[in-house]
């Protein structure tokens, strides 16, 4: 598959794929991706790998938009993945960002590069939109550090859903 967006020259972003499957399975196992994210299950399963590709695959033949796509290391393959979730549609002013990355791969800055890029890249593409913003649990230091590093600013902290803080890339 094409990448869409190079990060570093070992680093793209494309598509997900069926081969992604045993990647998916390994990574997500990971009990802090659990701990550090709403929606993702943990244990991590085979048939929850295949929901996830089934449904990126369905979604974009729905709304003919991708909103979730997979980062790339040239050798090793999937080692993480970034998305947008729309909340009103792919033309809409604002969304939220989501993230997770292979532990291999974090403590480097490698994801506040990613989430930089990758939040330009979605002000380009899409002309409507105003406002990102990316929610992480109070206690995940490293995903804030991770937005700060990449340019968006801490707004405040919603006691209702989890303690969660928010940051926002304008």
């Amino acid at each position: 598959m094409l990448p869409l967006l190079h990060f570093t020259d070992d680093i793209v972003l494309t598509e997900y794929e069926d081969n992604d499957k045993p990647a998916l399975i390994r990574w997500l196992n990971d009990p802090l991706i659990a701990q550090n994210t709403l929606t993702i299950p943990n244990p991590y399963t085979p048939a929850d790998a295949d929901w996830w590709i089934q449904n990126i695959r369905e979604q974009k033949e729905k709304s003919g938009h991708c909103n979730s796509w997979a980062i790339r290391h040239k050798t090793e393959g999937l080692i993480g993945g970034i998305g947008v979730f729309y909340h009103s549609s792919p033309d809409g002013h604002y969304d939220e960002l989501g993230y997770w990355i292979a532990a291999p791969y974090r403590g480097r800055g490698l994801m506040s590069l990613i989430v930089k890029k990758f939040s330009q890249w979605q002000f380009e593409v899409r002309p409507k939109l105003l406002r990102l913003e990316g929610w992480v649990f109070t206690h995940n230091l490293a995903s804030m550090k991770v937005l700060e590093k990449a340019g968006y600013q801490r707004e405040g902290v919603d006691r209702m859903v989890g303690n969660r803080a928010k940051g926002t890339g304008q």
